[in-house]
């Protein structure tokens, strides 16, 4: 069976006065959804800062000003962007592009991350006739980049709490908006345990004869020194659970390695140890599974991962650790699991020392909330459907000429 031709070339980048004037006002406006009182994109701090990091200097400087940051938090100058944004026509040699290959369909995916040159390609399409859709790639896209400034026909998201958020945040209406599940999970749904508990134990360098506990590292956005919140954790797990301290599995941030080089903190191994690229492999995805499949459970602070350890159906633990308050409990993907239930959410060392002796009895008091989580959350079409052929059908149906309100959605509740 033919799986069909790919083609690729670079994308025309916008030029001159009306180009610098949309980057500005681009910016300018993903910065002040995280100043809005009513549904801001985010309360971070940190997340705020990143914005700001974004604009101009002199744009930034001037947005710090006091009375200039009041009036940024009023819905009135918005919409004076959203005029301004109206006025300026596509970008010709974006427009000459987009008309020479005259696609089907227009797919912009991430689309709302800052300083993105997608934008302007479905302003040009949508000015052509031609079919757009935004595909939301992760969980945290909709409460943690940007906010849509120019609407696509359709946003393609996981779920219906999506949904919600493109209307409160994004101001998407909900009759563009069409849940396909998350596509870039699928695969956790098929893979198979490559190596038996016994073999992968040896492999790693891992204890065969007690558990092994798996902690998941987060970005380095999330955690920059996470290797010494571990090195406090996993002193106290020993000192509170004494014998019964199982083996701590590592499974470092393929964005975050260097901080975990020369760690040997005892009862711990790292794997892998280094080079990012054994992440993206399929043997990498085969190890990262066994790693799930073979652990007692797993524990964390903030990062996709937990997600996909709900497909695997392993036990969850959290630390809120007000040292990371402004990228844990403050973002606002982070209430996606806590809302959920799926998280056993601990305050203290001594009470996620607590969480693991539980553990080690074999205790699971978020499996229900796991579960119910992974088929609404994850797949909410069904657990037995790929995300994946949801979309490409989606996709396909637009391409067609299909408005989204005329396409059959089977995620609707």
């Amino acid at each position: 069976e033919s799986r069909g031709h790919f083609d690729f070339m670079p994308a025309v980048k916008t030029k001159g006065l009306f180009a610098l004037l949309l980057r500005h006002k681009r910016e300018l406006v993903n910065y002040m959804a995280y100043l809005r009182k009513d549904y801001p994109i985010s309360t971070s701090p940190y997340m705020v800062d990143r914005a700001s990091q974004v604009l101009y200097p002199t744009t930034r400087f001037v947005a710090r000003i006091r009375p200039v940051a009041w009036v940024l938090k009023h819905w009135g100058l918005s919409r004076v962007f959203d005029l301004l944004e109206r006025a300026i026509p596509p970008d010709r040699a974006v427009c000459k592009q987009v008309a020479a290959l005259r696609p089907d369909v227009l797919i912009a995916s991430p689309f709302i991350f800052s300083r993105s040159e997608e934008t302007e390609f479905v302003k040009c399409a949508n000015r052509l006739g031609i079919p757009t859709a935004a595909v939301i790639f992760s969980w945290d896209n909709l409460t943690s980049k940007g906010v849509f400034q120019i609407l696509p026909d359709a946003v393609l998201v996981w779920n219906r709490r999506q949904v919600k958020e493109l209307e409160e945040i994004h101001g998407v209406p909900a009759d563009r908006a069409i849940c396909t599940g998350a596509p870039s999970l699928d695969f956790w749904f098929d893979q198979k345990s490559f190596l038996d508990r016994e073999t992968f134990c040896n492999q790693y360098g891992i204890p065969a004869d007690r558990p092994f506990v798996v902690y998941l590292c987060s970005s380095q956005t999330i955690a920059p020194d996470e290797n010494v919140f571990v090195a406090e954790m996993v002193s106290c797990l020993r000192e509170k659970l004494g014998q019964a301290m199982p083996t701590i599995l590592i499974r470092p941030h393929p964005l975050n390695l260097a901080i975990w080089e020369g760690f040997n903190e005892p009862d711990t191994v790292v794997v892998p140890k280094n080079n990012r690229d054994i992440f993206y492999s399929q043997e990498a995805r085969a190890l990262f599974f066994d790693t799930f499949r073979h652990g007692l459970c797993v524990l964390g602070l903030n990062t996709t991962a937990m997600v996909e350890s709900s497909i695997v159906d392993k036990p969850c633990i959290s630390m809120i650790a007000p040292r990371y308050a402004s990228t844990q409990e403050r973002s606002g993907h982070f209430h996606h699991l806590t809302d959920a239930g799926i998280l056993q959410t601990v305050r203290s060392l001594d009470e996620l020392s607590d969480g693991v002796r539980q553990a080690l009895r074999g205790e699971d008091p978020t499996g229900p909330a796991r579960r119910a989580f992974v088929r609404e959350f994850v797949r909410p079409c069904g657990l037995d459907i790929p995300a994946s052929e949801i979309m490409a059908s989606v996709l396909g149906a637009l391409a067609a000429g299909r408005k989204p309100s005329e396409i059959k959605q089977p995620c609707v509740e």
